[in-house]
């Protein structure tokens, strides 16, 4: 039986294992408010979108908070759709965080006349996804003066570490090859295929273009054919791959083997140790966000520790503290810059509170105001190489053979 797959049943395998999509599959209830920040940051990103549609004039600043908060209302209602299926309400914080992610993206951005978001493809094999914004781009051609189409898709990643890889993800290639069948049932024949990534927490857009007589299109095609055969032919249930993946897998509460994994992982060697490190720490995390949920305000004792919100005394500096530090330092004493050069120096300060000082001596958001700022931190601020124990992501040249 040849089944339906897309961009989510890739991204659980690819994250986590085969029996995450086995989970998907037979309805596994997950936790989802993870999801909820990204999730409010599309739907207003696609009521824009929707809004604008073959429009000249981009949306102001009034309009496109009137329709923001009117699809963040829809987003607290609950009952709403995506891909096809009623959603739950997400909790009015969540929505407000996407909200204010996806109008700062549009204000940086706006939105494509013309382009349209959530559009659901199917191809042959079964791959299916839906796109978040597509449209096509027309400009003169070199050679003759005729006029050439780009078909553009663009993924969202709420994500901080959303990046230019990302564009020739396997998900992203099936994109491309989506969006090209998208445009040819539009009458369209695209000379060029574009893969768009919007970074839309940092307010970057990666891309990647191949032009249509690329042969890796090809290879792209061939080989998302295979993926689904792949999946197809995975035996009932899909098999589990324990691993440090494990810890952070939103199926973690219903599989055994990944709990049995995360319990009889050894300590016989330097690599097993960081594994079981990193898959702990990931489920732990999760476990943290659960409890903070669930203890809302308060905290329990459990085998002689309390955990959660708990009252704890902390010192802060006083009122008035600023001025007092300087009567202190002076004595009574007529200020010079020697004085106040002591007086800084005493206090230690880190890059932090620099950095603050150099807004506050220059705070104009202009580009001349920057410049002054930079300056005087790249006069203030140096870099120097240190040793700390650490856990960060690997480059190719830092994994071992």
């Amino acid at each position: 039986m040849t089944r339906r797959y897309g961009s989510t049943s890739l991204r659980l395998v690819q994250d986590y294992c085969p029996r995450a999509l086995q989970h998907a599959e037979d309805g596994t209830p997950q936790r989802r408010d993870h999801f909820a920040v990204g999730t409010a940051a599309h739907m207003v990103l696609q009521a824009l979108q929707d809004a604008r549609g073959d429009r000249d004039l981009e949306l102001d600043a009034e309009e496109a908070a009137t329709i923001a908060n009117a699809a963040a209302a829809a987003l607290v209602r609950g009952g709403w759709t995506h891909r096809g299926e009623p959603q739950p309400p997400l909790r009015p914080d969540d929505v407000a965080e996407g909200r204010d992610i996806a109008l700062q993206w549009h204000g940086r951005h706006g939105t494509i006349p013309g382009a349209v978001a959530e559009i659901g493809l199917t191809r042959d094999d079964g791959y299916g996804s839906q796109l978040d914004l597509t449209w096509i781009e027309w400009s003169e051609g070199e050679d003759d003066g005729s006029m050439r189409a780009t078909v553009v898709t663009r993924d969202y990643k709420t994500s901080w570490r959303a990046r230019a890889e990302d564009c020739l993800s396997t998900q992203m290639r099936a994109a491309a090859l989506l969006a090209i069948q998208w445009a040819r049932g539009q009458g369209v024949e695209p000379a060029s295929v574009r893969i768009e990534i919007g970074a839309v927490r940092t307010g970057m857009v990666y891309s990647h273009e191949v032009w249509l007589d690329d042969p890796i299109l090809t290879e792209w095609d061939a080989y998302i054919a295979a993926v689904c055969r792949g999946l197809d032919q995975q035996p009932s249930p899909r098999p589990a791959d324990p691993s440090i993946r494990c810890g952070r897998c939103p199926y973690l509460h219903a599989c055994g083997d990944g709990q049995r994994w995360l319990d009889a992982m050894g300590a016989s060697d330097p690599h097993t140790i960081a594994a079981r490190m990193i898959a702990r720490s990931d489920a732990a995390h999760v476990d943290e966000m659960l409890l903070r949920d669930l203890l809302h305000d308060h905290a329990i004792d459990v085998d002689g520790k309390r955990i959660g919100y708990q009252a704890t005394a902390r010192k802060v500096p006083a009122p008035g503290h600023a001025r007092a530090i300087v009567d202190a330092w002076s004595m009574g004493r007529t200020w010079s810059d020697d004085m106040a050069a002591g007086l800084v120096a005493a206090m230690k300060p880190g890059v932090t509170s620099i950095s603050s000082v150099a807004k506050a001596a220059y705070p104009e958001r202009t580009k001349a105001a920057r410049t002054l700022r930079d300056d005087l931190l790249s006069r203030l601020v140096t870099t120097e190489t240190v040793e700390r124990w650490a856990v960060a992501r690997a480059t190719d040249d830092e994994v071992e053979p």
